[in-house]
Order: C-alpha cells, then structure tokens, then sequence
C-alpha cells in the first residue's frame, strides 16, 4: 500500500483497510495532515485543526483495534465536523466571530454518533454563516481532491452511523441544537 496517496481513499475503504489491518489509523491520519499541511497554505480550507490531539484519537484507536475489543464501522477514519455542531474538545464558533472562543461543555448528538462509531475528528472546516455579510474566516472555495473525499463539503439529511460507513464523510446541513 501507498502511504503518500492514503488521503484518497473513501472513508468505506479507509474503514476497511483499518479493520482488515492493512493501514493504522494513525498512518491515515499522518496522511491527510502532510496533505493539509502541503495544500491548506494556499486553499484555507481549515477554521480550526489539531493535529496532535488527531494523532492522540488515531494512537488510541489503533491501540483499541489491536486489542480486540469490538470496533464501529468509522474505526480510526478521519473526519471533518462543519463549525455548526458542537464539539466538546474544540472550539465551535458557528463560522462567526460573535462567537469567536466558545467552547461548548459537551458534543452535539452527530458528534457524539461519529465517535461511537469510532471517527477520529481533525478539526473544523471554514465555513460562512448563514445571511452573513462577514467573510468567510478563511477560504473554503478550493479544487477538487486537496483534501480528503470525506472532508469535502457535501449536504447531509439525517445522518446515521450505517450512511456514513457507506459514503465520503463530511458533517454538513444537519440541523442542530446548541447544548449549553
């Protein structure tokens, strides 16, 4: 397996490969951040992004896997949440910065779902607010395939654990609740 081109998979396959032990998630991981770290500069497609606490989220779910507990279908698959849903361990700022620094005490139900099914979360894309006469905080208007399939915008209707396992990956038009 190419270890340069591991940003490309969908996440069905990225899922796969994990759990047929093929790739770790930490290599996947390590993948999609040297790819945002090359493109990101010129595309500004990321609000917010931690790469260590991503690869904290891949070391412990490839520590996880090894030790043969049971695994969801989105096991070590890196994702990104859209700045709508609250977050517990980031910030959530709604892509204002009337909320520049919030920080909410616990996950919205989307984000809670996608850890249990075992999604390590990389950070937030840029994201314009609704009506907004502001600017986007960064650019989100980038080519196709500069970032992983399953962090490219897409509009998602009710979303399940089975629909995701089974399509690119990006939180996106789900309505939610603020939990604080």
């Amino acid at each position: 397996m190419d270890l340069t081109t591991l940003h490309l998979l969908s996440a069905s396959d990225a899922a796969r490969f994990i759990r047929e032990r093929i790739i770790t998630s930490e290599q996947l991981v390590e993948a999609c951040l040297t790819r945002i770290r090359d493109v990101d500069p010129q595309v500004q497609a990321w609000a917010f992004l931690d790469p260590d606490h991503a690869r904290a989220q891949a070391r412990a779910a490839d520590v996880l896997r090894l030790s043969g507990q049971p695994i969801g279908p989105l096991h070590g698959v890196p994702v990104a949440i859209k700045d709508i849903f609250d977050t517990a361990d980031m910030p959530t700022e709604y892509g204002s910065p009337i909320y520049a620094g919030r920080t909410p005490s616990r996950d919205a139900t989307v984000v809670s779902s996608l850890r249990a099914a075992g999604a390590v979360i990389l950070g937030r894309p840029a994201i314009r607010t609704t009506l907004s006469i502001l600017p986007a905080v960064r650019r989100a208007d980038r080519p196709p395939l500069l970032a992983p399939t399953w962090c490219r915008s897409r509009s998602v209707a009710k979303p399940t654990v089975q629909r995701f396992a089974r399509q690119p990956i990006a939180v996106s038009s789900v309505s939610s609740r603020r939990t604080d």
